[in-house]
């Protein structure tokens, strides 16, 4: 949690590059936008940035990423983000060769597995550039690699990687109930269009997926899967569909990405 310091404001010239990255950011109402901004501002400003060797990490390649994963706080009082420390950029697939877990339940693979992104507890989070500005040129598709690790890193707060955020009680045991049962659904082959089929992978994987859906196509997932939108609506304090709407507009610092999954 962002905790004993005051955030600072967004520059005019960070502003106009948030916006590029999240123009939904003009449509919140101010306690939501202060919200925001201040998650903004605790990433740049808070966290270490690294890039790949030889690759050139630019600050408006910075800004975008802080504003894709601000998107996730918005509906917090104190950002959840403050576990991140460390975010790492890579100019295109990571190939990812620690050990993890393997798509059967109990096994692990070591093989190496290229990636458009990566985390895990208490560790830094990996991202292709590449992918993140594809995510951006494209926002139709829905996907959104920063989304998908940052929402990787609040499953993450609990201590336990499993796919259920920090929830207690009633809530906790709704959540648990409906995406088990939407996973489940996704494993038999009739689950929602929406959820890419990665998303069946693991409940955690679930749970990133279902939060790029979520927060960039809100309105389809109420419709398509109305149980499933209310539990993350709940959880994540926001309907997306106060600021959906925009066509997010191409930038001079995007590029084509390649489509890789996320991890």
């Amino acid at each position: 949690m962002i905790r004993h310091r005051r955030p600072r404001a967004l520059a005019v010239d960070e502003v106009a590059a948030v916006e590029r990255a999240f123009p939904g950011r003009a449509r919140l109402d101010v306690d939501h936008r202060t919200r925001y901004d201040a998650a903004v501002t605790d990433l740049l400003d808070r966290c270490g940035w690294e890039a790949s060797a030889g690759f050139e990490l630019t600050d408006d390649m910075r800004l975008t990423i802080a504003a894709r994963a601000a998107i996730l706080a918005i509906g917090f009082d104190e950002s959840p983000l403050g576990a991140v420390r460390t975010i790492v950029v890579h100019p295109s697939t990571i190939m990812l060769s620690s050990v993890r877990r393997g798509a059967i339940p109990g096994t692990v693979s070591d093989g190496p597995m290229p990636v458009a992104g990566h985390t895990a507890a208490r560790g830094p989070v990996f991202l292709a550039w590449n992918q993140v500005a594809g995510d951006r040129r494209h926002p139709r598709r829905h996907r959104d690699v920063v989304l998908h690790e940052f929402a990787h890193q609040l499953d993450f707060l609990d201590g336990a990687g499993d796919g259920t955020p920090p929830l207690e009680g009633d809530r906790r045991r709704r959540w648990i109930t409906i995406c088990q049962m939407e996973l489940d659904a996704l494993r038999r082959g009739n689950g929602s269009a929406l959820l890419r089929s990665y998303a069946a992978t693991n409940p955690s994987e679930f749970f990133a997926v279902a939060t790029e859906v979520f927060l960039t196509n809100g309105a389809a997932l109420r419709d398509d899967r109305p149980l499933l939108h209310a539990v993350l609506a709940d959880y994540y304090n926001v309907d997306p569909a106060d600021w959906a709407g925009e066509e997010i507009p191409p930038s001079s610092t995007l590029t084509s990405a390649d489509r890789d999954p996320s991890s």
